[in-house]
């Protein structure tokens, strides 16, 4: 079991006041927060290690037994295993309701436990905790990117306790293919059929026929007419929200050129009035045979083309 030093956890030195202490658990909260990080499994356990540092340092009656610990809590830990209680009287309990309703499951390290999770004789989590976290599901959900583009919800069947019952849930716009979205109460009831447990949808985004999605950046490619890349012009690009855009093709644009047309990719799962943006990439149609005429004017071009100088070609 390894130790595990809170005050590094919230970036904060040993002699912080309770309001460092607070301020410090706040931000680091918001930061890793699993609805700001809804597919970063690294970011789920910062948050974890983070409501687990301020349970302990954050209390003072918890912080000091903490302290008291310091380089000794290897002989602390072996008190523990004889059933004593290293601090002389019942620890109190940590409240882990909130961030078992972000998760399921024991949100809190072995060491926590050990230490602090209750009256010093149970280092794990009690067997009611573990068949009551079983109960969490998990399904797959497939969705198309205009539904991950605005939001959707979905009506899902989920089976519980051999039969199937139908919930409502909802898909926020801005979610990406692998995101993980929770739904709190909606899983199955807990081991002592108290209350349901939560529902972790994994997103799965359908291929789109026209559209490639790279982060909250659209990608589209539109075909240009040989005349319009030579000379200039504009075409019609409808956006993923169905929205109509002349984008404006410059004279000589290049097979493969990339355009951007700001603000039109996906939307932020943070802030729905971000978003990124849409870059199209002019495709330029060359015909596929010349009449006799067409033939003579592109010889003429090519010609006129050789006697330019290099330096204005």
């Amino acid at each position: 079991m390894e130790y595990k030093d809170y005050y590094r956890t919230l970036s904060v030195s040993k002699t912080a006041t309770a309001g460092d202490i607070k301020k410090a658990f706040r931000k680091l909260a918001r930061k890793y927060h699993p609805d700001v990080n809804p597919s970063d499994p690294s970011a789920e356990r910062r948050f974890k290690e983070v409501n687990e540092a301020h349970e302990v340092i954050g209390n003072p009656d918890t912080r000091q037994k903490y302290d008291e610990l310091g380089a000794n809590w290897k002989h602390y830990e072996r008190a523990q295993a004889a059933g004593q209680n290293p601090f002389g009287g019942r620890g109190r309990s940590m409240s882990e309701e909130d961030i078992h309703q972000v998760f399921g499951g024991d949100p809190f390290s072995d060491f926590f436990q050990n230490f602090f999770g209750g009256d010093g004789r149970q280092s794990r989590p009690s067997p009611n905790r573990r068949a009551e976290s079983a109960q969490n599901l998990e399904h797959e959900l497939t969705i198309t990117l205009e539904q991950a583009f605005l939001g959707v919800t979905q009506r899902l069947s989920i089976r519980d306790g051999g039969n199937s019952r139908s919930i409502d849930v909802r898909i926020p716009a801005g979610v990406s293919d692998g995101s993980r979205v929770r739904v709190a109460g909606k899983g199955a009831r807990s081991g002592d059929h108290r209350k349901h447990q939560d529902l972790y949808l994994r997103i799965k985004l359908a291929p789109h026929a026209l559209f490639t999605r790279k982060g909250r950046d659209l990608y589209l490619n539109r075909d240009v007419t040989l005349s319009t890349a030579l000379l200039g012009g504009t075409i019609d690009v409808t956006t993923l929200s169905g929205e109509t855009i002349q984008l404006k093709i410059p004279s000589t644009t290049q097979p493969g050129q990339v355009f951007r047309i700001k603000e039109h990719g996906m939307p932020s799962l943070q802030k729905r009035t971000r978003r990124g943006n849409l870059y199209v990439t002019a495709d330029v149609q060359l015909p596929s045979k010349l009449n006799t005429k067409e033939k003579e004017l592109a010889e003429q071009f090519a010609a006129l083309l050789t006697k330019r100088s290099p330096t204005k070609q």
